[in-house]
């Protein structure tokens, strides 16, 4: 989802490259990485996508982060009772999605896909992973690095659709913070950070000067380093000269 637009669910195979150039009251950007296997996911990501585009419009930023937990769980019970219905064993989609208000970023995640933030020309993802490798990784068992190369990188904990009885209380991570001029935000599913090590996202995020060639430029490197996975990223730049810079 880029600011209203979202791909037909007859396109998905066929990639897209969107840019958006302006500076309305409310930004939102999501990203949903189907799950599921053959087109099953697919249905399931545009479902959620669709739903948020909808949802979207109302999010109030006194209620932010609690319109984002609820938009979850919404999302999830619609995806859920459509598999039971269908009798689909198990279908679903991770989503991770930031929200512009004026000067203040609201992030959320529910599995593993991530929203990052570049600033002072450092990347650092600001969402959380629901995987069982992320779970080691804040225990000290893991290095970031050894959590990127696990074996079990690829199992989550949380999703949209999962069954109701396996979702706990923190199904849906969320945080806020606020934004300064020349903060570079980066959206993007497992696709690329499970290909790419942060240091060289870190090098390519700073080296391209506009975000949709660094979004481009991403999805080049994850491709030829074997492409194994979907591989999707947005890319946003914060230009607001009166937010001010950030300190060093």
């Amino acid at each position: 989802y880029f600011m209203g637009d979202r791909m037909l669910l007859n396109e998905m195979d066929e990639g897209a490259h969107l840019i958006y150039h302006g500076s309305p009251e409310k930004q939102a950007y999501a990203i949903f990485d189907g799950m599921g296997g053959g087109d099953v996911g697919e249905v399931a990501s545009f479902m959620a996508a669709e739903m948020f585009a909808e949802k979207v419009k109302t999010f109030n930023s006194s209620y932010m982060e609690n319109e984002l937990v609820s938009f979850s769980s919404a999302a999830s019970d619609r995806i859920l009772s459509y598999a039971q219905k269908k009798q689909i064993q198990k279908q679903g989609t991770t989503f991770t999605g930031l929200i512009i208000l004026r000067n203040k970023a609201y992030v959320v995640n529910v599995g593993d896909s991530r929203v990052y933030l570049m600033r002072n020309q450092q990347l650092k993802p600001v969402t959380k992973d629901h995987s069982l490798v992320y779970e080691m990784y804040e225990a000290g068992t893991l290095t970031a690095e050894q959590a990127r190369k696990h074996p079990k990188s690829n199992v989550i904990t949380h999703y949209l659709g999962m069954a109701k009885e396996k979702i706990k209380n923190d199904f849906a991570y969320t945080d806020s913070f606020k934004l300064y001029q020349g903060d570079r935000l980066m959206l993007c599913s497992d696709g690329i950070y499970d290909l790419i090590p942060n240091d060289l996202m870190q090098q390519i995020m700073n080296s391209a000067q506009k975000p949709d060639d660094a979004a481009v430029n991403l999805l080049k490197e994850a491709l030829e380093m074997g492409g194994k996975d979907n591989a999707t990223c947005i890319v946003v730049d914060v230009l607001d000269k009166r937010l001010g810079r950030p300190r060093q």
